[in-house]
C-alpha cells in the first residue's frame, strides 16, 4: 500500500482506510461515499483525499 506524509510529516497510509469519503453502513460494511461502491480498507482510487483527522495528526504529545 502506497505512503503518504501529512503536513506534519507523519506517514499515512493511503486507502479507503484513511480517506476523507469513507463511510460505514448500520451493518459494519465500508463504503465509498463518492463513489458509492461498498469497498476493503486497503482498495485506493483516484478520488482518494486525505481525511481531516489525520491531516491534522502529528507526532507531538
Amino acid at each position: 500500500m502506497e505512503e503518504v506524509k501529512n503536513m506534519y510529516g507523519v506517514t499515512i497510509r493511503k486507502g479507503c482506510i484513511s480517506c476523507e469519503h469513507k463511510g460505514i453502513e448500520a451493518d459494519g460494511t465500508r463504503v465509498c461515499t463518492k463513489m458509492l461502491l461498498k469497498v476493503k480498507s486497503d482498495f485506493c482510487c483516484g478520488l482518494w483525499q486525505m481525511s481531516y483527522g489525520l491531516r491534522k495528526l502529528s507526532n507531538k504529545q
